[in-house]
């Protein structure tokens, strides 16, 4: 999982996640009133795939505790 606060990057590896079927990933070094651009890549030893569409959320002062 690759994130970045500037709409289309550069993005900067936040967290990994495996498996074919998960469709859910937590960032738990988010800041409130932020947002945030995502893009997932997938890798397999030394090959990466290129960039999903790029997804956005700005996280609610409601779900932080920083």
């Amino acid at each position: 999982m690759l994130r970045s606060e500037v709409d289309g990057g550069p993005y900067a590896s936040v967290g990994t996640v495996s498996g074919q079927a998960t469709t859910t990933f937590t960032d738990t070094t988010a800041t409130s009133l932020t947002t945030y651009y995502f893009v997932v890549q997938a890798t397999k030893h030394l090959w990466r795939s290129v960039d999903s569409v790029q997804a956005s959320a700005t996280v609610p002062l409601s779900l932080c505790t920083s």
